[in-house]
């Protein structure tokens, strides 16, 4: 939820490169992700983003797009309709 909630504020991310966290975020598009376990990985990322931060001005904005829970649910919905 955190991601989500970061995404509607147009906050983008920092987080480890492993599972769902991971396929949320476009390296460089709506955040970053470092090697999970590599704290100079990390530190660098940290460090980049202290050192350029109109980096973080720039970003493009179509990559927060949240679905709505409404729309999250329609299309559940269809989903399951066309596999029946």
């Amino acid at each position: 939820m955190v991601i989500q909630e970061s995404f509607m504020s147009n906050v983008p991310v920092l987080c480890s490169d492993i599972g769902g966290m991971k396929e949320k975020i476009v390296n460089g598009k709506n955040g970053w992700y470092f090697n999970v376990g590599n704290s100079k990985d990390l530190v660098n990322k940290i460090n980049y983003l202290l050192e350029n931060k109109s980096v973080l001005r720039k970003m493009d904005k179509k990559f927060f797009l949240i679905k709505n829970i409404d729309l999250n649910i329609s299309e559940l919905i269809d989903t399951y309709n066309s596999l029946i």
